[in-house]
């Protein structure tokens, strides 16, 4: 059916509701019933969503093959039955009350299990192709918990079946936007998710929300269900100050069942009593094999930072104290950083942090079939001090999660998975990089040439000591590449504050010019390249020649900047790092390995490269570009004992333990063997070592925010 048949189709629909509702308007009279007045509310659904139908198909965003013309029928059948509810209703209330009473039971116990029923359908069926795989206590805990709730929402909406038909219209909502979460970023809507709907809504305009089949195909069933639920209409005693008391009986109840689940959800621990499990590695592989709300209530719960076991302040700080000194006694000691230290003291260097947007090496997926060889860059500069790979905690989003560890030294290992500090706690107590630096003189300037509220970053900078925060209001025009403006947009700015300003600076640059998503045909053809992997979607294969295409003028804005640095007239030292790599790299994993069941396998996609490059020269350096794999969270550190800065007794005992831990993120760790292990893993033979890191990072951390 062509589009515009279908718009036109879908209007005449739209018309027809709204014709019918105001025909029977019309021949009731005035003053018009409280009947004829919820028929019409009960009708606005259907017309919102044939509006809804409208606007997706003008906006190309309705692709399906046999589902639109059940939908729409659904649609505009339901919205004119809402006429008749007044005639359903009036013949309920004309029963003896005995007989409309058990005729009102039986129904609404029936239509609120059946609307349980179609919810769990209606929130797995959009994106979970293994639902009916599920295991039946899965589906049952599914089941019970949105029974449970809609109970509730029943005696909430004083047994009417409005609360219940919009508790099943929020789950069909969350069931959707699952499904896009999981195509554009293969993975889950996460609790910490809510803290960031605004960063979320503000992005969104980088992708397609194409509605298809497997969610359109859903809707003639949800058509049908609010239908039955706009009859489920109480029966009430006659005489006013009966019905007037049943009415605070109901409301009663429904606070009642509210506060004895709500305590359910949050006492009762899903890991042991329902054998739930969090996966950190594969969320959305445990969301399909559970279920959303057990799978979402289970990481919800772990969400809190709990007190490592044994823990106790004493016993932290002298665990810390121990470790720093072990670092004073060891590499602190060394001629190199003890000359590091004294040149510091009389030059103050410029310090540049670079945290590119996406920023990965995809060549660590056999060179893309096609003898790709990655990141040119950080691969060919030869006089660099340091560089590798750094891990991280974020794969496909969650950039903020990647600066808070860069700026704080906190690692996510000992945060919580999905958490984002960003808009999760208040950080004006956290010691930082800023901090760290304007005790020594350094102006902190943050920058991101996008929205300043996006990750709460109007906020969280100032509470962690940047000076000031350059967003997108204050770049007048600029060359726009992919996603935003470019990369050399912002290295500009950075050039401009250096040759502007000679007292002691640090820059941290967040970039945005590689945000995904990666289908918009926005980048010039003689710019994209031609792999094609086997084993992974045409959709995927179009993403990551595109996204090559934004690394290579990553890469090609990396070199010019480095060499204004070079000739810049001061000396400059820089850090460079990718946040996370783009979603689609999980299906290329997959397909190029094979191997994405064992924690080693799915590190791979949490890998991105780094480097460290002065313009200057280092006592502490030989300054050609050792190699050495790292975490996000010791950047920093790391930096700041190559430039001679005086490091904290946190950074001390970090860079201590990163002699053994050198490569851990939010859900496991490398050994110096090469073994991978989860951070819960008792057996490991370092797990004393990561228990002791935890609770030097509680003290640090989680007794402060």
């Amino acid at each position: 059916m062509g589009v515009t048949v279908q718009i036109f189709n879908l209007v005449i629909g739209v018309l027809l509701v709204i014709c019918c509702h105001a025909f029977f308007l019309v021949r009731d009279g005035f003053p018009v019933s409280r009947d004829r007045v919820a028929a019409a509310l009960w009708g606005l659904p259907f017309v919102a969503l044939l509006c809804g139908f409208v606007f997706l198909d003008v906006k190309g965003w309705l692709e399906c093959e046999w589902s639109f013309t059940p939908a729409m029928a659904s649609l505009i059948v339901g919205g004119c039955l809402m006429t008749f509810r007044p005639h359903v209703t009036r013949y309920q209330r004309d029963l003896p009350i005995s007989s409309a009473l058990a005729f009102t039971i039986f129904r609404d116990v029936l239509l609120v299990l059946g609307a349980a029923v179609l919810s769990v359908v209606l929130i797995e069926l959009p994106w979970n192709d293994e639902f009916y795989a599920l295991p039946a206590n899965m589906v049952l805990l599914n089941f019970a918990m949105i029974a449970l709730g809609f109970v509730c929402l029943y005696f909430l909406g004083l047994r009417s079946g409005s609360l219940v038909a919009l508790g099943m219209s929020f789950l069909f909502f969350v069931g959707i936007a699952q499904y896009f979460i999981s195509q554009f970023k293969q993975s889950s809507i996460l609790p910490s998710d809510l803290m960031a709907l605004g960063t979320a809504m503000a992005v969104s305009d980088g992708y397609d929300f194409v509605f298809t089949d497997s969610i359109v195909s859903l809707v003639p069933w949800y058509s049908a269900a609010i239908v039955l639920l706009s009859f489920m209409v109480p029966v009430r005693p006659r005489i006013f100050g009966k019905r007037r008391y049943s009415m605070v009986i109901e409301g009663a109840l429904g606070c009642i069942f509210c506060f004895a689940f709500a305590h359910a959800l949050v006492t009762t621990d899903f890991v042991n009593t329902f054998g739930c499990t969090n996966s950190y590695w594969d969320p959305l592989g445990v969301y399909k094999t559970q279920g959303f709300l057990p799978s979402f209530t289970s990481l919800a719960q772990s969400l809190a930072i709990k007190d490592p076991e044994g823990y106790s302040d004493q016993k932290a700080d002298q665990l810390e104290k121990g470790y720093a000194s072990q670092y004073d006694a060891t590499r602190g000691s060394s001629e190199g950083v003890r000359m590091a230290q004294e040149q510091f003291a009389g030059q103050k260097p410029a310090i540049v942090a670079i945290m590119n947007e996406s920023y990965a090496d995809l060549s660590v997926f056999n060179g893309l079939e096609g003898g790709y060889e990655g990141a040119a860059y950080p691969r060919t500069l030869q006089d660099g001090i340091v560089g590798g790979k750094v891990l991280s905690s974020v794969f496909g989003g969650g950039t903020c999660n990647s600066e808070f560890e860069f700026l704080t030294g906190v690692s996510m290992a000992h945060v919580g998975f999905g958490t984002y500090p960003f808009t999760s706690y208040n950080l004006s107590n956290i010691a930082s990089l800023p901090k760290q630096l304007g005790s020594y003189g350094y102006t902190s300037t943050a920058i991101h040439p996008y929205i300043a509220t996006n990750w709460n970053r109007d906020v969280i900078y100032g509470q962690i000591g940047f000076d000031e925060f350059i967003d997108r209001e204050d770049f007048d025009g600029g060359e726009w590449y992919h996603a935003g403006l470019s990369d050399a947009c912002s290295y500009a700015k950075i050039l401009d504050i250096l040759r502007d300003d000679s007292s002691p600076q640090f820059i941290f640059d967040v970039t945005i010019q590689n945000h995904g998503g990666y289908d918009w045909g926005n980048i010039p053809a003689d710019q994209l390249p031609s792999y094609s992997p086997q084993g992974v979607s045409d959709t995927v294969r179009n993403a990551l020649n595109e996204y090559v295409a934004c690394i290579n003028k990553s890469d090609a804005d990396l070199a010019w900047f480095l060499n204004e640095l070079r000739v810049i007239g001061r000396p400059v030292v820089v850090v460079f790092f990718g946040d996370h790599q783009p979603a689609f790299t999980n299906e290329l994993n997959d397909a190029e390995f094979g191997d994405t069941d064992s924690i080693a396998g799915q590190a791979r996609i949490y890998e991105t490269p780094y480097f460290m490059w002065a313009n200057y020269d280092l006592p502490s350096s030989d300054q050609v570009s050792q190699y050495m794999d790292t975490n996000i969270c010791n950047l920093a550190g790391l930096l700041l004992e190559y430039v001679g800065v005086p490091l904290t007794e946190y950074q001390k005992s970090s860079l201590a333990l990163q002699e053994t831990l050198s490569y851990l993120n939010a859900f496991g760790y490398r050994s110096p063997d090469g073994q991978w292990y989860s951070l819960d893993d008792d057996e490991s033979p370092y797990s004393d070592l990561v228990n002791d890191r935890a609770a030097i990072q509680y003290r640090n951390f989680a007794e402060l925010i």
